[in-house]
């Protein structure tokens, strides 16, 4: 990990699972910003905390079971938002596995959408980082399908990304021209 000072804009924060070895991974976020990438690690400690604090408030708010389901989705489906407004040192104390790669250190990103036109189901991307010391492997489920993921990537790593997949054929269906 490295503690030089650098930019905070964020540009993108992607939510994925980290493989930590051959059985273990975690849920984290990766957050791009103009010159590094910090990888934010849900604990099962943080997860609970912030679900018990999400309850409270529910309770507060008298929310039936219903909303208060409802909500709590909601919670967790914009709980990435959340590191827009955190500074690099809040994110990186937040949890002590938390950490930061310089992205002059990113030797390669490869990066691979998911298969939202499978018809066994959705099959999960990859994006792995090449780092000096470290290669990090996250799976995620983004199927880029307008290449957003991509442009950014794109606009911070240049000939570093390496885009596998993203575009999709489909033969008969209704399509236009299929029917």
């Amino acid at each position: 990990m490295t503690t030089e000072q650098v930019d905070s804009n964020v540009y993108m924060v992607l939510s994925a699972t980290k493989k930590d070895g051959f059985l273990k991974a975690s849920s984290c976020f990766l957050i791009f910003s103009q010159d590094k990438i910090i990888v934010a690690i849900l604990s099962k400690e943080m997860q609970n905390s912030e679900s018990r604090k999400m309850q409270e408030q529910i309770k507060a708010e008298g929310k039936g079971f219903f909303k208060g389901a409802a909500a709590m989705m909601n919670f967790w489906s914009n709980f990435s938002n959340r590191y827009y407004d955190l500074s690099p040192e809040e994110i990186l104390q937040e949890e002590s596995s938390n950490f930061m790669i310089i992205n002059n250190e990113v030797e390669k990103i490869v990066f691979k959408p998911a298969d939202r036109n499978d018809n066994s189901g959705k099959s999960l991307g990859e994006l792995v980082i090449f780092a000096q010391n470290n290669t990090i492997k996250t799976t995620h489920q983004y199927s880029d399908g307008n290449k957003n993921i991509k442009k950014v990537l794109e606009s911070l790593y240049g000939k570093r990304l390496k885009y596998k997949g993203g575009f999709s054929i489909q033969v008969g269906g209704n399509k236009e021209g299929f029917q």
